[in-house]
Formats: C-alpha cells, structure tokens, sequence
C-alpha cells in the first residue's frame, strides 16, 4: 500500500508498518530503517531492552493507514496531507514499564544501507513539561526531516547498541513509570507530523505555524560579554512580547526583540510570551579566555592534582574529591596506582596540560608551573624515580604486558592505546618551550621514536594492538599523530627532525588515501572523532607541513560529510556541537549512552574547522568553529570546574556494566532485572561530578584565540573582541590574524593589544578595493594583508 502527495512517499509494508518515507528533495534516500518491520507500530510491556509490539488490522485509503490492535482498545493513523505527514493515536494505559510508538529512522550505521543514505539527530527540543517537543534529522544530501510532537507525552527515546557507540532505534513514550529522578506524564494520545525541508530555517517557520509559537535562533551562539548579538525571529505573528532572562535571573520583558547585548557572563534564556507554547532559546556570554584559564586552571590544581603529581580523571562536584568514585566503565575517578584511572596524556594528563599553558599564558603563575613540573618529571616521566613507574607512566626501559613486549619509552603497564602517548608528546613539546630543560626534549624525542618503531606500520598507519591476541587496529585518526609529530619535529634537529618530519608527511598521505573510511576504537563505526581527525590532520599538514591539494581537496570533502554528525539549533550548549553519545560512560557516574553536547571532543572539528578557514578565508566556517567552542564553554561551572557534556536525552541507554549500574544494591547480582527496565532521567548535564576532558577546551583555546578574531559586517557580530558603536577591541594577546566578513557602513576603528604593531587580515581582493585604511600600512602577503606600523589602533572604512 502506498500514500503519496507531491512531496512524499510513503509504503507500508502487511503488517501496517511503514516500510518506507521518500521525500522529492531526494527520492534516493529512505529515512526509514532497511528491511524494518515496526515503524509506526504501537507497543507495549517495553523496557530498556526489548518491548512487545501489538498486531491486528490495517484499513488504508488514499490518504490514509489506520493500524486497529486486535483488542481494539489502540490504534495508530497516519495521514498526508500533500507536505505533511500526521499521526495521531490512542493507546493503551498502565501497560508499561513503558509504551508507545515505534519511529525506526534510518540512522547513521544501521545495518543494509550506505552510511552516506542515512541521517541522525541535528536540531533537539523538548518542552519541560513534555507538553511538545521536535527533532530535526539531517542527512547532507538530503535536507532536514522534521518529527514534532504537539500534544503532552511521556518521553522519547533513542535506543543505543549495547557498546553505546551506535543509535539503532527510536521511540516516542506515552508511558514510561521506570524512570529514576522524575515522574513522567501519562497519557493516552500521542500526536505529531513529520514533513521536510532543505534548510533550517523553513523548518522553523513551520514548527511555528504547527505548535502557534515562536523560535527565536540565531547565527552565532555567543560572544565576548560586553558585544550585541543579532535574532531571528521565526513566526513572530505569536508573540506578544519577549522576556530576557540573564544569567542571574534578573527577568524583562520587552517588546520587540532584535538583538541581545550581553551585558553580564553566563547563558541568558529568551522567552516569547505567547497564548500558547512557549520555545526557550539559551545563548552564552563569556568572559576573556586568558581569565577562563586561569579560573579553571587554579581549580583543577587545587583539587584534581595528587601528592604523586597525577591528576584525577574525575572528582565528586560535592566533596571535590574522586574517594569512592567509580564510572560506569568500572575505572575508579582517581587511583594513581590502578591502569587507565589517572594517565599520562589523556584524561588527567588533560589537567596537566592546562598546567604547562596557563603557565605559558602568565609567566608569573609559578603555582600552575609547580604543578606542571611535578605532573611532567615527577609523574608522567618518573625522573625521581625511573626504576619504579606506576601504571600510565612513562618506562624508560624495555616490558612486556599483556603478551606483547615493548622497548622503552611505553607507557608502563598499560593497554596499547597510542594516542595516550602522541598527547603526552605535544605535552612535553609545550613543557620544554616553558622550561627549555634539554632533558625534557631529549625524553620527547625518544618517545617521539619509540612510537614511530613500535606503533606506526609499514603502511604508515598508526597501529594498536592491545593483546597479543588483538587484531591490529588503525588508530591514525583517534586523536592527530600528525599533529604531535610536527610539533615534535619543531624542537628536534638535523637528522631526528627530518625523521618526524616525514613520518607526519607519510601519516597524512596514508589517511588521505583511505578517503571516507574512518577506522576508530571501540565499537566499529561512522565516528565522529575518526572523521574529525581525518580533516583535522589533512589541514594541519597542508599548513605546516606541505600544501598538497589532495589534502585540502579530501578534507573538505570529510568535513562535509561530517555534519551529519553536528548538532544545532537555539540552545548554545548544542549549536555546533559535535554528535557523539558515550563518553559519559568513561567519565561519569550519572548515566549511560546519551548525546554528549559540548564535549572537549567537539573541538577536533572546531579546529579543523578554524584550519580550513585560515586557509581558504571562509569565514561562515570559522563562525561555526568559534560556535563549537562555546557548546564546550557552556559547561564550564562558575568556580572553573568543567562538567562531562550537555545531555539532550531524555532517558539515556545502557551503561556497559551490570553490576556497577545499580547504585546502594545490597547484594551484587540480586537487582539485574531492574537494570533492563529503569533508567535515570537526564536532559541536564552530569552535575555530581567534574571531568578533566572539558580542560581541552581551554587548551586549544591557548593555540587559536589568543591570535585569531574575526568580524562578520553583514550582521555586525564579533568573534573574540569587543564591537562597541564604532570600535573593535581585539581580544588576542600576540600578533594574529583578523577575518573580516562583507564591508562596513561607516569607519570603524580596530585596536590591537598594546604590544602588537602587526595584524594579518584575511579578505578579499573584492573587499580589498573597496575599502580605505588608515593610521597603517598595508601589505598584500601570502593568504592576506599584512596591516604593519601601528601605533595604538587603526581603522578602515568603505570608499565612497
């Protein structure tokens, strides 16, 4: 049976299922699961792992599919009305744990479809009373699929695989009474529609017509406290007024609202005031980087950092201790003497890394570089006491751990993970430019060769093999080699630094080659961190290393094809964050598989994204690098404790552990079954702990915003400085670069740090003659304009 309009397609398969849902933006593309038997079906006895799917009788007509259970006490009905499909439906209550219908979307990996045909979640939002909510899933190549719901419900739900590293399924809840930490609705009719388009912002001027209220989004998530951020106001016919709340909860209302001035530090929430529902929009104002580090850094020392010098991967927020502290993985928060707890690189190494740059950043703070000292030669390298390394460490001398032998210079008594190592690298590479110690540079290099001999292969692929007994693994993108080796290469000499050199060279040719294949660890899928990394590493090598055009050509391509794995949407904590959905399991004892908004890993497609605008001047890019970094921001606590991430989910997966999945259990074992059936409600972020990731943020800040700010004329938003009537501020400290974006309307006057009396301004030879500077001299250079013999400031305006 089929039902069709203009737009839409749909086929149902016997047994009243959809089968498949085709829109004309690309009639290749089926968003329903391959070979599904379930979608839009109703169900009933469901849990965490399995649910009971009813059957009984379909009546179609032309326009519409009614599915009748056989008890004639639940039905289900789509109908098309040429754009838009509807459902509506009445179900059965107290017929849980939980109930509702199935929604299988063809989501990204699932099994008998090109990854390339499938689509994932873009644009989340749920009412917080359950009384609407839309998702908005993206396939690059085929626009936007909008599902909303416009009538109260329990929840919805997105099952993950078992490993939590895939989505294999969807679900709308109207009852779900297994839920820890909330009650939900219950409720007997579940409403909505699903229509598409091929672009965002037609799909919110019809949510606003679907829900009669109004969306108010934006462009560029956040900025600088002190600048003015432009709105877009979608279905402004609802709204009578708006209402500002700022970060310390002082209310207004207003009018009209055109644009936002962010007046104090924090995330301000807009609300229209409407006969109806009401849409929260969340947009971030944030304080000077230099000033965020420096919070955060001095937290993270004052409670992250052990006598031994390591840092905690994770601490209690209440106690600001790691005691007692176990993830879901089952690796306890701190505990310098088991593996995997602490580390050397990755995890605490991150708090150890924020050491040596606020060290860097401020040559007066001699606590933050005590503390880097003693996380550098006290722990990670053992040079009070190299006989004796505990695990995570650096050996200096040959091992042999879990059937496999290494030379010196491996992490000691550890899995064979190698991007510990390469993050330990670009560690010790900013060490020795704090402390210029040659041993520092001596022990970098001979890292540096040992992960050449023992973890890159003939194929110049990063290999890892845990066990003996493991299949190799190509970890050239689980993190950047390319990278760390380059940078190695800058502090080495003659014969060694030709070494890393080339080994980098090789590295980028091998993932250019591989194309879109993206290899990672864990779970074997279409991942956000390989894909990237594969960019990231490309772009870094075309700027520093050789500028191959297969190399940008490549990139470019990944990075297109990796935003069906980006978020969006009007809420700073999601805007352009990356899409990924485990890492609380590694890093908190909150809940499982969920959406991770704004996690430190959201910045490997930040900052491939900032690379590539260096390179080809493209500023909607940069803008969309600088919104990635503000969904990490977004979770930064008031005292510089970072929290794991955004969850947008409203009942998380599972986590991987039976045993440790149940809190206070009396006896270990006794309460499984409730494992398959309860969850925690989250839609927050993990607020019982602090994790060590969220300090990447201010990491990668210290190589990008201390030198690179930008300045978008078409709508006159700032990115890392100070927009005021007629003044741009630069916030970077050493001589960078500016982007600029269309011309301005008047002279605008760009003052620069004190010391600084150059500044490279990426434009082009278009904005370039049609504009007048002054108080400067200009100089056309490679990949810009050099602006040189600046006093205090100088200005450019539009020629008449």
């Amino acid at each position: 049976m089929q039902m069709k309009s203009n737009s839409i397609e749909v086929n149902f398969n016997t047994n009243g299922s959809i089968e498949s849902l085709i829109s004309t933006i690309n009639p290749k593309i089926n968003w329903v699961l391959a070979n599904n038997s379930t979608f839009g079906l109703p169900f009933v006895n469901g849990s965490q792992s399995t649910e009971t799917y009813l059957t009984g009788n379909t009546i179609y007509t032309e326009s519409e599919k009614s599915f009748n259970s056989e008890s004639k006490e639940c039905f289900v009905k789509f109908h098309l009305n040429e754009d838009l499909l509807s459902f509506t439906s009445q179900l059965p209550l107290h017929a849980g744990p939980r109930s509702g219908i199935d929604f299988s979307f063809n989501l990204l990996d699932s099994p008998d479809d090109k990854w390339t045909n499938q689509c994932m979640p873009h644009v989340i939002y749920t009412a917080e009373d359950q009384s609407f909510c839309y998702i908005i899933f993206f396939n690059p190549d085929g626009g936007y699929l909008t599902w909303v719901v416009d009538e109260p419900f329990a929840a919805w739900r997105i099952k993950y695989s078992p490993n939590g590293h895939k989505m294999v399924g969807f679900q709308l809840l109207n009852e779900a009474d297994d839920i820890v930490g909330k009650n939900l609705p219950l409720t007997e009719n579940l409403s909505g529609h699903i229509f598409f388009s091929e672009d965002l912002s037609t799909a919110y001027d019809r949510l606003c017509d679907i829900l009669e209220t109004t969306i108010i989004s934006f462009d560029q998530s956040g900025a600088l406290v002190g600048n003015k951020l432009p709105l877009i106001i979608h279905g402004a016919s609802y709204a009578d007024g708006f209402q500002i709340i700022d970060p310390q909860n002082n209310r207004q209302t207003v009018s009209s609202l055109k644009q936002l001035s962010l007046s104090t530090k924090g995330t301000y929430t807009l609300l229209p005031i409407t006969k109806g529902r009401c849409h929260q929009t969340k947009i971030l104002a944030h304080d000077y980087w230099q000033d965020l580090l420096h919070r955060s850094s001095d937290f993270y020392r004052k409670n992250f950092q052990d006598k031994t010098g390591a840092f905690y991967r994770v601490i209690w927020r209440d106690s600001l201790s790691p005691a007692g502290g176990i993830t879901y993985e089952g690796i306890d928060f701190g505990n310098p003497q088991k593996m995997i707890s602490c580390k050397t690189g990755e995890f605490g190494g991150f708090a150890g890394w924020l050491m040596i740059k606020a060290a860097l950043s401020d040559p007066s703070d001699e606590a933050a570089r005590l503390a880097a000292e003693k996380y550098i030669e006290s722990w990670a390298l053992n040079l009070d006491h190299p006989d004796k390394p505990l695990p995570g460490t650096i050996a200096a001398f040959p091992q042999e751990f879990g059937g496999r032998k290494f030379g010196a210079y491996h992490v000691y008594h550890d899995f064979n993970y190698p991007q510990y190592e390469i993050f330990l690298i670009e560690q010790l590479v900013d060490y020795y430019h704090l402390t210029k110690k040659d041993t520092i540079r001596d022990y970098a290099i001979k890292i540096g060769r040992h992960f050449v001999k023992e973890h890159i292969n003939d194929q110049s692929a990063v290999w890892c093999q845990n066990k003996s007994t493991s299949i190799p693994r190509d970890y050239s993108t689980v993190h950047t080699p390319v990278t760390g080796l380059h940078k190695l290469a800058t502090i080495a000499f003659d014969t060694d630094q030709t070494y890393f050199l080339k080994t980098a060279e090789k590295l980028a040719d091998h993932i250019c080659q591989r194309g879109l294949t993206f290899p990672t660890e864990g779970e074997q899928s279409t991942e956000d961190g390989s894909m990237a990394c594969s960019a990231l590493s490309l772009l870094y090598a075309y700027k520093h290393i050789q500028p191959k055009k297969e190399y940008l050509n490549t990139a470019k391509l990944i990075l297109d094809k990796h935003r069906v794995l980006e978020l969006n949407g009007a809420d700073s904590r999601l805007f352009y964050s990356s899409l990924r959905f485990w890492e609380t399991m590694y890093e908190t004892r909150s809940w499982g598989p969920s959406i991770n908004g704004g996690h430190a890993w959201s910045l490997w497609t930040a900052e491939a994204k900032l690379l590539y605008s260096e390179i080809t001047d493209d500023y909607q890019v940069f803008k969309e690098a600088y919104c990635g970094f503000m969904a990490t921001l977004s979770n930064m606590d008031e005292n510089g404790g970072i929290f794991c991430c955004y969850t947008p989910d409203m009942l998380p997966g599972k986590p991987h552990s039976y045993d440790l999945y149940l809190e206070n259990q009396i006896e270990k074992g006794n309460f499984i079954d409730l494992y398959e059936t309860s969850t925690k409600f989250a839609q927050s972020q993990p607020t019982h702990s602090y994790s060590t990731s969220g300090t990447y943020t201010l990491i990668k800040a210290t190589e990008y915003w201390n030198r690179m700010a930008g300045i978008d004329f078409t709508d006159y938003t700032a990115i890392n400085g100070l927009l005021e009537n007629t003044t741009f501020t630069l916030a970077i400290e050493n001589e960078g670069t500016l982007l600029i974006n269309g011309l301005p309307e008047e002279e605008l006057f760009i003052i620069l740090p004190p010391e600084n009396t150059t500044l490279k301004i990426k434009m082009t030879p278009d904005q370039f003659q049609k504009l007048t500077f002054l108080n400067c001299e200009i100089i056309k250079i490679d990949g810009g304009y050099s602006i040189n013999k600046i006093q205090k400031s100088f200005s450019i305006k539009p020629k008449k």
